[in-house]
């Protein structure tokens, strides 16, 4: 049994890879709020810059009111006359917290605007988010709908750090989609980034999206791999299936022929040579 470990097998290395069009846009809310006007629609041609949805955040209308009062308060205080010494350093004092509140209703005024969600290219809407609606309260997790440019498809995948090492540009792959009712597509390994992927920027490899990528949130809000993965680029070896919105699935790139034993070996060795810093 021991000598079965040792025994040459064709490797087939299976990744987590997303399809989509490119260029594309994902549409998020940059913060919690509630819908109050909706043009967002399936298969509905947008430039760039079109109204897609707006939204309303309470909270911010109140904090706005609050700024506005006090902005109000001191250029009151502002147009008092001084006669001393005491008087003047006052007026000054009264000038920076003007500043400071007129600083920090432009930052307001900014996070309203930023609730008007637009299109940043010229494309069609697809993947609505099902059951949006007028008055929904919707965070800012939820993808909202997908924008793609249906003149080209990219395909991505992400490689665990034991995997990487078994992968060369030009090795031929198959991208299986998710469903039954779409084909599988023949593509080919056409670069791979030797950079450990901490800001991945394609949404629908991460597991807070139905993706098979763990992922956390750091101290800026962004989401990061819980794991050291690299990015996979690949071209499609056939036409283009135009399934004009992203696709999840995995691909299987053929790789080397090497037993469970060596398999093994190498990726501890990996990971001891990372963890050493050597």
């Amino acid at each position: 049994m021991i000598a079965v470990l040792f025994v040459p097998w064709s490797d087939r290395i299976s990744l987590p890879a997303v399809l989509e069009s490119t260029p594309h846009a994902t549409i998020y809310a940059p913060a919690p709020g509630r819908i109050v006007e909706l043009s967002v629609k399936e298969g509905r041609q947008v430039g760039t810059g079109d109204k897609l949805v707006v939204l309303e955040s309470p909270m911010l209308e109140k904090d706005l009111a609050l700024t506005r009062k006090r902005i109000e308060v001191e250029r009151l205080r502002g147009q008092r006359q001084f006669v001393d010494r005491e008087a003047l350093t006052k007026h000054q004092v009264t000038l920076e917290t003007l500043k400071a509140h007129l600083s920090q209703l432009e930052g307001l005024l900014q996070q309203q605007q930023d609730l008007s969600l637009t299109s940043p290219i010229a494309g069609v809407v697809t993947d609505r988010a099902e059951a949006l609606h007028v008055g929904q309260w919707i965070n800012k997790e939820m993808a909202l709908a997908y924008v793609i440019d249906p003149a080209g498809e990219e395909l991505h995948a992400l490689a665990l750090e034991t995997d990487v090492g078994y992968l060369r540009v030009g090795q031929s792959a198959r991208f299986i989609p998710q469903g039954s009712d779409r084909p599988s597509v023949e593509a080919q390994v056409a670069e791979i980034r030797d950079i450990d992927e901490r800001s991945f920027t394609v949404p629908y490899l991460f597991s807070v999206y139905g993706g098979e990528v763990p992922v956390r949130e750091d101290a800026n809000h962004r989401w990061k791999p819980d794991t050291s993965v690299y990015r996979v680029t690949l071209h499609l070896v056939e036409s283009p299936p135009r399934w004009n919105q992203a696709v999840r699935g995995t691909v299987l790139v053929k790789g080397p022929r090497i037993s469970f034993a060596q398999r093994a070996w190498e990726q501890t060795a990996r990971i001891f040579i990372r963890e050493s810093g050597a």
